[in-house]
């Protein structure tokens, strides 16, 4: 019985010594800037992120929405700082809008603008399908999947 509890035991800390070494070679292989292309809302947009090994990001989102809300096009651009982990196989984001400039020559006002700032700290949790030193596919929580390359 001792033995069988020995191996459980060893058994354990070897599992989670291979994951948290395998989760440490996907941060070193996230470091850096990338360009990712994903669907938000049925449109197809870009955003530049840039994670650092103190476990801090930043990102840049530039979008563009044809008519919506019966007021015409309108474009949209939202810069986001915060912190990033990859946990068990997902990579966890946890940011918040730190500058969002809407386009208001396509009808829309300053107020607008404030229910594109979001509430607070916003966060993200997606399943790492593919890391190399030059891909990255994320599936969203929606199912969906962003494609991101070295920017």
């Amino acid at each position: 019985m001792k033995i069988t509890a020995h191996f459980i035991t060893a058994l354990i800390i070897t599992t989670s010594t291979m994951i948290s070494a395998q989760e440490s070679d996907s941060d070193q292989l996230l470091l850096g800037d990338w360009q990712c292309r994903y669907d938000i809302m049925g449109f197809k947009d870009t955003a530049h992120l840039s994670y650092r090994s103190d476990h801090t990001m930043t990102g840049s989102f530039d979008f563009v929405y044809p008519g919506m809300h019966g007021k015409g096009a309108f474009g949209l651009s939202l810069d986001v700082e915060g912190n990033w982990k990859i946990l068990n196989g997902f990579l966890v984001e946890d940011y918040k809008p730190n500058k969002t400039r809407l386009n208001i020559a396509y009808g829309f006002t300053p107020e607008d603008n404030n229910r594109f700032q979001g509430d607070g700290l916003m966060k993200n949790k997606a399943e790492i399908l593919a890391l190399t030193k030059n891909e990255l596919v994320l599936k969203e929580q929606d199912g969906n999947r962003t494609s991101c390359n070295r920017g």
